[in-house]
């Protein structure tokens, strides 16, 4: 059925066809339905006349962008522009040159727009989104806020800025606009999908899984949210069903870049290394630009002794115009992992540095220094002496110390005796901290809120993390480590609710540690001391005194393992593990490499090494940039074996 408005336009011009106002009206119409043919026809006639002319052309142009000439169309913009300042002609260009990929110039076009007409909706709008494609994210979170004080109900305009919110890592606040999204459009499969992305980079995987579930059951087809489940199962340890998610995306879209990437990071995980390779052969030969596939592939070109022809790529990719800030620090990270490999030090110093400034982080050193005198002070021998004795705990072996200290490889270890449950990074401390902050009504800071709970409120926190902690826990598994590196922070409450407990303290040479926090990319959260060398010898000074302090006084057992003499005298150092955690010698241990099991750290590839010494003074490859943290460590850098 013909479109009313069209036919009267019809009519119209049927009656006057010399009327060039009413050819123009014709051609907007017919424009608007989507008439293409007959609205440059009409276009055309109105352009005739010099009092209708520039509106005329715009239409032409318009219908020239619709058919994909884009050239053209830029060019009827100019052609307008160089007689006057004009709001469409300037949208127009920008659309035409948004759609060449030049996005900067079609940014300044569309702010041309917006500025001469304020309140046509769709000129702020077009302006958020080239302006999103140029990673300048908050200025399109402006411009997204001014489509919507137009028109409040714009659902693309919402969308936009909830998706921008995310990528300039607001989550509570896009968790806020998905959610608002959601009570008008509850059946909007994009906006689940969506709100699920914010969560889980929050960390919140089983709530994010939840929104997945919910976009899959509105739309099935929906290939994001079954590849962002896949992300978020890895992260919840599902590694079968991340890579069933993966695999379920591709099948919907083989050539999905998200779901390629992911397949072969799971892969990667399990040590498939060559199939890894496989899954993305075809994407990179044929010139993807996408960055996480990208990232993956060269990092899998260490594991095939591919270094060189990953590092020509990644060179090439980073003199792109216009890569996003988060694919150039990417790229950087692995890039310095590839020179490394190939011993080209000062190459791969330059970029990790250039990954590290990108990061764009704050860290609160004082803060950190405070927290932790906090902690010392509060957890004292006379508070520590009064805990009743419990059987709480007394299946739990912490592993506690710096990050990339050795902490994996222990657990990897201890995961192959038979009698262990390795239950990775747990962040249910953590979790505990801030819910009985909460409980507390958040009027003191921890530690200091744990005077307001009773005995039977510790128990309850104790037996909540207990059932956490053994999930997946098999027959025969009668030891459980958490090997959560912070949880040094919380050796004082570890005492407090598990007094049967055992902890065993990581310890690495200073430097190196240093050295390889500061090359790797760090996403979890609490990391953010890790992208400056001098934040860095100020969190492990930090660290060190607490730790001190935590020797003196708590009860629990606690074995100090330094992963130089680990692999220097491995087999006696094994021994000595294995006795400390009342476990039978088991031979399987000294073969850690062959396990099977998933490891979800950034250790994941060492740990399937037989043992090896190159990790032990690294440093020493470095030490023309390590002065920033040699001044701050200072007499740490002599006394850290004590």
């Amino acid at each position: 059925m013909d479109n009313p408005a069209l036919l009267r336009c019809r009519r119209a011009v049927s009656e006057e066809p010399g009327n060039p106002r009413r050819q123009l009206n014709l051609a907007r119409v017919a424009l608007q339905a989507g008439q293409i043919s007959e609205a440059v026809e009409a276009a055309k006639e109105a352009e005739k006349s010099s009092e209708h002319r520039v509106s005329a052309r715009l239409i032409i142009g318009r219908t020239l962008l619709i058919n994909g000439d884009l050239a053209a169309a830029e060019k009827i913009a100019e052609e307008v522009l160089a007689q006057q300042a004009n709001a469409e002609a300037h949208n127009l260009r920008g659309e035409a040159r948004g759609n060449l990929g030049r996005a900067s110039e079609a940014a300044v076009d569309f702010a041309e727009a917006a500025a001469l007409n304020p309140q046509q909706p769709a000129f702020h709008y077009n302006l958020a989104i080239a302006l999103q494609l140029q990673g300048n994210f908050l200025a399109a979170i402006d411009s997204y806020r001014r489509v919507l004080e137009i028109d409040p109900s714009n659902h693309q305009a919402t969308n936009g800025l909830a998706v921008t919110q995310v990528s300039a890592a607001l989550y509570p606040q896009a968790i806020g606009t998905f959610q608002g999204l959601l009570e008008r459009w509850p059946d909007d499969a994009r906006s689940w999908a969506g709100l699920g992305a914010a969560l889980q980079f929050q960390g919140k995987y089983a709530k994010a899984r939840d929104c997945y579930q919910r976009a899959i059951a509105i739309d099935p087809d929906l290939v994001e949210a079954h590849s962002n489940m896949g992300t978020v199962l890895q992260g919840l340890r599902d590694i079968p069903g991340a890579e069933a998610s993966y695999r379920h995306a591709l099948k919907l879209n083989p050539r999905h870049q998200d779901g390629l990437a992911g397949l072969a990071s799971v892969l990667d995980w399990q040590g498939k290394y060559q199939e890894a390779m496989e899954v993305l052969e075809a994407a990179v030969s044929q010139g993807s630009h996408h960055p996480d596939l990208l990232v993956t592939w060269a990092g899998l070109t260490r594991r095939c002794d591919q270094q060189e022809q990953a590092i020509g790529r990644l060179q090439k990719e980073l003199g792109r115009q216009g890569i996003p800030q988060v694919a150039s620090e990417r790229m950087n990270f692995v890039l310095g992992d590839l020179y490394n490999d190939m011993q080209k030090y000062d190459n791969a110093f330059a970029a990790y540095r250039r990954g590290n400034q990108l990061k764009n982080v704050q860290f609160d050193a004082d803060g950190f220094s405070r927290m932790t005198k906090n902690v010392s002070d509060y957890f004292s021998r006379e508070r520590i002496s009064q805990i009743e004795p419990s059987s709480f705990g007394e299946n739990m072996i912490f592993i506690v110390g710096m990050p990339r200290s050795g902490s994996s490889l222990i657990e990897q270890i201890l995961a192959s005796h038979p009698n262990v449950f390795a239950a990775g990074e747990l962040s249910y401390l953590s979790d505990l901290v801030f819910s009985i902050q909460a409980k507390t009504g958040r009027q003191q800071e921890f530690p200091f809120c744990l005077d307001q709970l009773s005995g039977k409120d510790l128990a309850a926190a104790a037996k909540a993390y207990m059932e956490k902690a053994t999930e997946g826990i098999a027959e025969g598994e009668t030891r459980i480590t958490d090997k959560m590196p912070s949880n040094f922070i919380h050796l004082g409450l570890i005492n407090l609710l598990f007094p049967k407990a055992r902890v065993i303290h990581s310890k690495r040479h200073p430097l190196d540690i240093g050295l390889s926090c500061y090359f790797q990319n760090f996403s979890a959260v609490g990391m953010q001391f890790a992208f400056d060398l001098e934040n860095i010898g100020h969190y492990y000074r930090a660290y060190k005194r607490l730790m001190d302090h935590y020797r003196q006084v708590i009860s629990i057992p606690m074995l100090e393992v330094v992963y130089e003499e680990l692999v220097e005298d491995f087999e006696a150092q094994v021994r000595m593990l294995l006795e400390f955690v009342g476990l039978e010698w088991e031979p399987a241990c000294l073969e850690f490499h062959r396990l099977g099991r998933n490891v979800i750290t950034s250790s994941h590839a060492q740990v399937r090494k037989p043992v090896y010494r190159d990790s032990s003074g690294r440093y020493k490859n470095y030490q023309d940039y390590l002065q920033p943290l040699v001044d701050i460590l200072g007499d740490d850098l002599e006394t850290w074996r004590q």
